[in-house]
């Protein structure tokens, strides 16, 4: 750069000296306003070509000052978006994470079916942020604030989200919600789900807490402990439930600790277009944590996830839930809800355990 610089620049004296002009002059034969701004020209060249880089790369970093112009032709084309480009616009930028902010949030909301709840509608706040900011190479940590509202009188309230430590060396996975709705039961079992005129209403209240923390063993692996809670208590209950599910208890409590394995090798935790998740919780519910019904639960989900073509992603998932012991009808592994098989009514097939 030195040398171009200096080349360029004896090039430029020379030729001007040739014609009689000296650097940074225009020859008296040009109009006043082209003397001018030849002279605003060549100085600028003249100063570029000796001002060394590191100033002029100081000097391109502060702030410079707003051009009145520009601002008025930038609020001119916000006034312009109509109400669909700027809900585009709004999600363009949401998908992307700002460095610069400790926490980046960004709120959607939208209308939901499902078969087991009807029609409502849905507000999610999701965050994305790192825990040591210097380290860019560190994977985003996320929460997520959400709440639901239906036709059929379900609410629900909850947080979730996932904390990577620095370096990777711990993490905090957490969901704590709350719910209530009217629901259905069929009794247990496949063969009694099977029977249409089984089919009986309830309402259910329902608050869960769920966390573990893991520490890394070797890469994309760890273990840890794992807790969990859970409250329920039915309302409604009619002699026809009480016979489908062998019990006229109302209030449900389980408290229970344990210990979980985890490989996550994927890309994105929240939006993964790659990698395999591993994830194994093996829960104990004994008496001295205060529980009327002693049991355990084994709970296993292996997912991968695989790009086949721009813009698709293939993804597969196997899950388990073994309960072992005597365990209450409202904690039975369930098919349906809002993370998979959402198909089926939840709670129609209920049992001590599933694969699916």
């Amino acid at each position: 750069l030195a040398l171009g610089g200096k080349f360029l620049r004896d090039q430029v004296a020379g030729a001007l000296r040739a014609g009689g002009v000296g650097v940074g002059e225009f020859p008296a034969q040009h109009p006043p306003r082209e003397q001018e701004f030849g002279r605003m020209i060549f100085e600028a060249l003249r100063r570029g070509l000796r001002e060394p880089v590191g100033e002029r790369r100081e000097r391109a970093e502060q702030p410079q000052p707003a051009v009145a112009d520009s601002v008025t032709m930038a609020a001119d084309t916000v006034k312009k978006q109509n109400f669909f480009k700027k809900v585009g616009a709004y999600f363009k930028r949401s998908n992307h994470f700002d460095p610069s902010k400790k926490i980046d949030f960004g709120v959607i909301g939208g209308p939901f079916y499902a078969s087991a709840t009807g029609v409502g509608i849905g507000l999610v706040a999701s965050g994305l942020y790192r825990i040591d900011r210097n380290d860019v190479t560190l994977p985003l940590s996320n929460v997520s604030i959400f709440a639901n509202v239906a036709t059929s009188g379900m609410m629900a309230l909850g947080v979730r989200g996932n904390n990577v430590f620095p370096r990777e060396r711990y993490k905090l996975d957490y969901t704590v919600y709350f719910y209530t709705f009217p629901s259905k039961i069929w009794g247990v079992g496949y063969d009694a789900g099977n029977i249409d005129d089984n089919e009986r209403n309830y309402s259910r209240i329902k608050f869960e807490a769920k966390p573990r923390f893991l520490w890394r063993v070797f890469d994309n692996a760890y273990v840890g402990p794992v807790a969990n809670f859970q409250y329920v208590k039915m309302t409604d209950l009619n002699d026809d439930v009480i016979g489908l599910v062998g019990s006229a208890e109302k209030n449900f409590m389980a408290v229970g600790a344990g210990v979980s394995l985890n490989y996550d090798s994927r890309d994105v935790v929240t939006n993964a277009s790659r990698g395999w998740l591993f994830q194994l919780d093996q829960l104990f519910m004994p008496a001295f944590f205060g529980n009327d019904d002693k049991y355990m639960v084994t709970d296993l989900t292996v997912a991968t996830y695989k790009k086949a073509w721009k813009g698709a992603i293939i993804a597969g998932e196997f899950h388990s839930q073994l309960n072992f012991q005597d365990v209450p009808w409202p904690m039975m592994a369930c098919v349906g809800g809002p993370n998979r098989m959402r198909g089926y009514f939840e709670g129609r097939y209920r049992d001590k355990c599933i694969v699916e």
